[in-house]
Order: C-alpha cells, then structure tokens, then sequence
C-alpha cells in the first residue's frame, strides 16, 4: 500500500499542524512515522547509511508500504516528510514510485524561517554564535540554503503536473489554520465539513523561558514516539500545553537584520512568485 499524498515540506513551516491536523480527519490515514524520509534516502551516501535508524528510520519499499498497512476505510493517506522539498533525489523518486500521488508544500517566510531554525539550533545546543555571525558563515550549509525555494520546487513541477502540487504558506496556516485546512481536505479528495482542532499548537519554535524545562520535555524522537503509547491523551495535552507555554517569541536579533536578510533571498523570492504564480509580497516585511 501507497499513500495518496505527501507534505513534502518545508522545514520549520508547520508540518507538524499539517500532519495532525490531517490525522485527526476519519478518511484520512497518516503513516505512523511522521519523517520517514524515504525518497530522500541515499544508499550509495556513507552518511546516510551510517545514520540509520536514527535519522532515516524508513529505507526499504516493504517497511515503507508496511507503514500503511493499518489501512481500512480511509479514502486518502499520507506521510509527511519536510526534507523531501530540499532532497535532489526525492522528486523523481517520488514520481517513479507513485505518479498519480498529490504533494503539499509549506512555505514560510525564508528569513524567519532561518531564525526559527537558527532558535532550534541554538535549543539543541549546536549552536553558540550570534545569529548574524552563523548566517554568513553558514550560507552554504544546508539550514540556510533550504530557504532558497524556487530550485527546489522546480524540481517538482518538473516531475508532476500543477494540479497535484497545492503550496499553502506558513503565515496563512497561523492565520486562518481552518480554511488551510479545509482546502487541504478539498485537494486530497475528503469531505471539508470536519472541523480539526486548530487549537492545539505543535513543535512550537522560539527561545525556552526554562531551559532544564525544555531538555526534560524533549528527549528526542525515539523516546517520544515509545512513550506517546503509555501517555493517554489528556495528558499528552497537558504536556503539550506547558511546553508550548516554556516557548516565547525572541525576534529581536530578527529584527536587527532582516531587511539584510530578506535582501539574500529576494531574487529567489521573485523566481518563485512566477513559478508558484502566488504572491508572496508579505515576505519583505518582518513577521
């Protein structure tokens, strides 16, 4: 069994949301891996293998279709896997296996978009320098490069027809996160009369209020995925709650340098309005 659509990204644009709020729709049926990275696997890459399970947890076609095997009367299903839309190798992949599938995009503003990714690092502890100072050093690392959309998503209009590619951006799913979400239902073939519960944040990103708070209730992936089957929901709520709560806003260093910032991406910007034919003018302005 194959999935029907895939959120092929970005990073840091809400793909969480997007993979929840899709899950919670009863003809909807979402992988039970959320990044499995499959199509972006490369065998041949010594660093890709020796990252297996721990950043490619999915590999082979049969653990692939495997993951759709809890399938019953769901009319569409899923994955969601955010280092697709970056992957040179995931488009024709895609293509190759599932040619009729349909992809969902997230964009979010490039250069909040790297703060936001910028903030996580800094969370993670991979990162100590001011943010300025990582921008220039970085510009041709993979957390910067990223937000470079139009190569990337040429790469998929390339592969597939404009009817099965629907790009949302991530500033309209903060605003009006139940009319995304109902056009999603629309563009993967369900009914758009449920009503998902947009109320509940996910990843939420910033600067921890508590850091002990925030390594106590982020200890990786793996353990979450083990323990979100002993946790009943009302307290996986809860949780989610207070860690929402330890994350607040820190765009200061943002503001500093945004309009310098916004001035790398904005032919890049410009590339992708023509190819997307959307406007994406609120990005010269800071969030």
């Amino acid at each position: 069994m194959l999935p029907t659509f895939i959120i092929i990204g970005a990073m840091k644009a809400g793909t969480t949301s997007l993979y929840a709020y899709l899950s919670e729709h009863p003809d909807v049926f979402m992988s039970r891996v959320k990044e499995t990275r499959f199509f972006a696997f490369d065998a041949t890459n010594p660093d890709h293998v020796s990252q297996v399970p721990r950043v490619w947890p999915v590999t082979t076609r049969e653990d692939y279709e495997a993951l759709f095997e809890g399938i019953t009367t769901e009319s569409a299903s899923g994955e969601a896997s955010p280092n697709y839309l970056s992957s040179p190798l995931a488009p024709r992949r895609i293509r190759e296996t599932i040619p009729g599938v349909k992809l969902m995009a997230s964009l979010r503003n490039p250069a909040d978009r790297i703060y936001s990714g910028y903030l996580m690092r800094c969370r993670e502890g991979m990162e100590s320098r001011p943010f300025w100072e990582a921008f220039q050093e970085d510009r041709e690392l993979w957390w910067v490069a990223s937000s470079f959309y139009y190569e990337n998503l040429k790469r998929y209009y390339d592969q597939f027809e404009r009817d099965r590619i629907k790009v949302i951006l991530f500033e309209e799913l903060k605003s009006d996160p139940m009319g995304v979400m109902k056009g999603l239902y629309r563009f993967i073939g369900v009914g758009d009369r449920f009503d998902p519960d947009v109320s509940k944040i996910y990843n939420k990103g910033g600067a921890p209020r508590n850091k002990a708070l925030y390594r106590l209730m982020n200890p990786g992936a793996r353990v979450r995925d083990a323990l979100n089957a002993y946790v009943p929901d009302g307290v996986r709520s809860a949780l989610r709650h207070l860690k929402n709560w330890n994350m607040k806003n820190e765009v200061s260093a943002l503001r500093e340098v945004f309009d310098d910032l916004i001035n790398v991406y904005y032919d890049d910007i410009r590339r992708t309005e023509d190819l997307l034919r959307m406007d994406l003018s609120g990005w010269y302005r800071c969030p």
